[in-house]
């Protein structure tokens, strides 16, 4: 099913387009690694395809639903190996007392290729085609992703301090060009710079970063308004909102994604939208750090780079974007008294076009049109919780599960088949993260 030329037949086709156009018994022909022709049966090139193709370039998609892949605008990969380590505490006292030393001492590049086989598995099985990536030893997260199939932005992460894989910032700059070098044109990896937050770097490595990468052309990457907290001490500190400090860096512009944005007043989120800044929503990590929630219908309102994102499993507990997809819509319906908010329609788009914006990839990818990367997902309507169906966007985020998921196809190639992954084998990840946790047990808050 990886040759160069497929014609996926029988389908209904979420295309996620400007229209929100669906296909009912749809078809889409790749070759290599685009969509070459998507539409109905009924239309005559189906026919003319159908006929002079061998049934081994055919796939007979009957009972699915076929939608562009997730993309995880945000998250650590390799803290999978966390999850569940030290739950139910404020960001502050999670991130210092708790995270950062089990960092120091667990973070090596053999527990970071455990942590990130095993994210990269539990993405894929839930549907995901893309994500957004920061953290450390980098290269190793992409070289899992080249090897499983997965595209990835990521960045090493920039913090004040020494991090388990660079003793100085110089150190990490140095690895950031080396990925840049190593992966220039690739057909899966992208780099950033990945600032950690505005309390973790000071004003000069802002600055510095964000000088690096508008010389090389790239994302910047950074947290940004998590905690009310971080406003306080920030405004205490410089005189300066959050958002007024990435801004004094330069930061305030396009290709620099933010994660969380919980906090900023109204004038500075309208600054954030007006300058194009990319926004990622982290809900159920948010919710279970009570670090409060996103203005999310004004910011979907008003800007189209808006995107979903899991945060690490160690915050989350999982990465699977239809919960989070669920829990944004449910809760900004709660909180705004409005059960209009967030609909389905907006939801899908903050999974997948919202993310391929926001990331930066919005012409190649998150939508299924012609001309674009084949990155798509399978979902399995023929379920008992998925009927009858009424409205397929309204199942996407209010009844379909993650492992509804039964095929996922990036860049032309099928990445998962029946619930397989083809590039990963998910039961040696899962008996190597097992073997690891005996050792991190002494860490876990009881």
């Amino acid at each position: 099913m990886n040759s160069n030329r497929l014609l996926i037949r029988n389908a209904t086709i979420l295309t996620v387009n400007d229209q929100n156009q669906v296909i009912n018994s749809g078809f889409l022909f790749i070759e290599h690694n685009l969509i070459s022709e998507i539409g109905s049966m009924d239309e005559p090139i189906f026919s003319s395809l159908s006929h002079s193709l061998p049934a081994s370039e055919q796939f007979d998609a009957s009972g699915m639903v076929i939608m562009p892949g997730l993309i995880n605008g945000h998250t650590h990969a390799a803290m999978t190996i966390f999850r569940g380590l030290a739950d139910d505490l404020p960001l502050k006292s999670w991130l210092e007392d708790h995270i950062w030393p089990a960092e120091a001492a667990f973070i090596n590049e053999t527990n970071v290729e455990i942590g990130t086989k095993l994210a990269v598995a539990e993405m894929l099985l839930s549907g995901t085609v893309s994500f957004a990536n920061m953290y450390f030893f980098e290269e190793i997260t992409a070289k899992i992703c080249k090897s499983a199939g997965i595209r990835v932005l990521l960045g090493e992460a920039l913090l004040d301090f020494p991090t388990p894989s660079c003793q100085t910032n110089t150190e990490t700059f140095n690895r950031t060009e080396s990925l840049l070098t190593r992966y220039k044109n690739d057909s899966l990896i992208r780099v950033s710079v990945a600032l950690h937050s505005p309390y973790a770097c000071s004003p000069e490595l802002l600055s510095k970063a964000n000088r690096f990468a508008l010389e090389h052309n790239i994302p910047v990457q950074i947290h940004l308004s998590e905690t009310e907290n971080e406003e306080r001490e920030i405004q205490a500190k410089y005189g300066l909102s959050a958002t007024g400090l990435i801004e004094k860096a330069g930061l305030l512009r396009p290709n620099v994604v933010t994660s969380h944005v919980i906090h900023p007043d109204e004038y500075d989120l309208d600054r954030l939208i007006s300058s194009n800044v990319g926004i990622v929503h982290n809900p159920r990590s948010n919710m279970k750090l009570a670090s409060g929630f996103a203005n999310t219908e004004y910011i979907t309102d008003n800007s189209s780079l808006f995107s979903l994102g899991t945060d690490s499993a160690a915050s989350n507990n999982t990465l699977d974007l239809f919960k989070e997809m669920n829990a944004s819509a449910l809760v900004s319906k709660l909180i705004s008294n409005n059960p209009m908010a967030m609909n389905a329609k907006k939801i899908v788009r903050s999974a997948t076009i919202g993310g391929a914006l926001t990331l930066g990839v919005g012409q190649y990818t998150g939508s299924l049109e012609k001309g674009k990367w084949a990155d798509l997902i399978f979902i399995d309507f023929n379920a008992p919780h998925l009927t009858p169906c009424f409205d397929y966007y309204s199942h996407l985020v209010y009844a379909v599960n993650s492992t509804d998921v039964k095929h996922v196809m990036i860049n032309g190639s099928f990445i998962v088949v029946d619930r397989k992954i083809l590039g990963l084998d998910q039961t040696e990840c899962i008996e190597k993260a097992n073997q690891l946790s005996k050792n991190l047990a002494h860490l876990a808050q009881h």
